[in-house]
């Protein structure tokens, strides 16, 4: 666009607007939102694409992204009119703004009077400094989906009647340590996946029943407490030769497996197994029971406790 050719642009604008449009411009327009459906709605109510229709260049009643957003000016010939992530140096900004002088322009504000009222204006600014996306946001209308924690929770409430722990449920069954509402601080992924691949296999009010005591108040809320605790130390280097000791092991069941075993009391059927079959159930888990966290002294432990307490 050549500055000559601008200029009668700019002219063209200030003679059609004041007798194609009454009623003054856009300043009573409600503009709601920001983006780029906003921004056709501030210059369709400031009577811009009156004139700018297709008969007049630039076209502002289409795709702004190919009539103004990296379209060199003619009146400031070292801006464009949009220049895409930054108001201050597009010089359209400016001559809405009534500052176009100030930045080498010439003529008058547009439209006449600078009768864009600030709202409008800030609505321009914003798009702009956003980089001037000329893409229209589509609502789909779908609801997010649903994590798995969220459907325990809501078939834990609806089962056991409420939830009444300290700690919220989606801290016991959170799908990951950060990020989600109440989440524990310090807590660690091994934590919430271990309750979370619990939790996800549970689909019917049956099973979920056993947990009920969590949302009661019942004492295994102690041994299952939410994912506050950091990462478990490493292991350390065994002895030559391991000896389950049953009074380590009772601290062992207590912290770690009578939070469930509580409420579904089937610990005692433990000692009918062989060392080995506990072990593997240890390691890889059965059933609603996942696998735990275990070093080879606390197997032993738990063993000995059970054959002592049980046997």
């Amino acid at each position: 666009m050549t500055m000559e050719f601008e200029m009668f642009f700019f002219s063209i604008i200030l003679a059609c607007d004041d007798h194609k449009f009454t009623g003054g411009h856009g300043a009573s327009v409600d503009v709601e939102g920001e983006g780029y459906e906003a921004v056709t709605a501030v210059l369709e109510g400031n009577a811009c694409t009156g004139c700018h229709s297709g008969g007049l260049p630039p076209n502002l009643a289409t795709d702004l992204c190919s009539t103004v957003v990296g379209v060199a000016s003619g009146q400031a010939t070292s801006m464009m009119l949009i220049e895409a992530g930054s108001a201050e140096d597009s010089y359209l900004y400016h001559k809405v703004a009534g500052t176009h002088l100030d930045v080498g322009g010439m003529g008058d504000v547009m439209p006449p009077g600078g009768s864009v009222s600030a709202d409008h204006l800030a609505t321009l600014e914003s798009w702009i400094n956003a980089g001037a996306s000329c893409e229209v946001a589509v609502d789909t209308g779908s609801e997010p989906e649903e994590t798995a924690a969220q459907a325990f929770c809501a078939l834990f409430e609806d089962t056991c009647g409420s939830w009444t722990a300290d700690a919220p449920c989606e801290d016991w069954y959170n799908s990951a340590p950060s990020g989600a509402e109440g989440a524990s601080e310090g807590a660690t992924q091994a934590c919430y996946d271990y309750h979370l691949n619990v939790a996800v296999s549970m689909t019917d009010a049956d099973e979920v029943a056993m947990h009920c005591t969590h949302a009661m108040g019942g004492t295994d809320v102690s041994g299952n407490a939410p994912c506050t605790d950091q990462d478990p130390p490493e292991p350390s280097d065994p002895p030559d030769e391991l000896v389950g000791d049953a009074d380590n092991g009772e601290l062992v069941v207590s912290s770690t497996c009578m939070g469930c075993h509580t409420a579904n009391p089937d610990i005692e059927n433990a000692v009918s197994m062989t060392d080995e079959d506990l072990i593997n159930l240890f390691d890889n888990g059965q059933g609603y029971m996942p696998a735990q966290n275990l070093t080879e002294q606390e197997k032993l432990d738990v063993i000995a406790y059970l054959r002592q307490a049980y046997g």
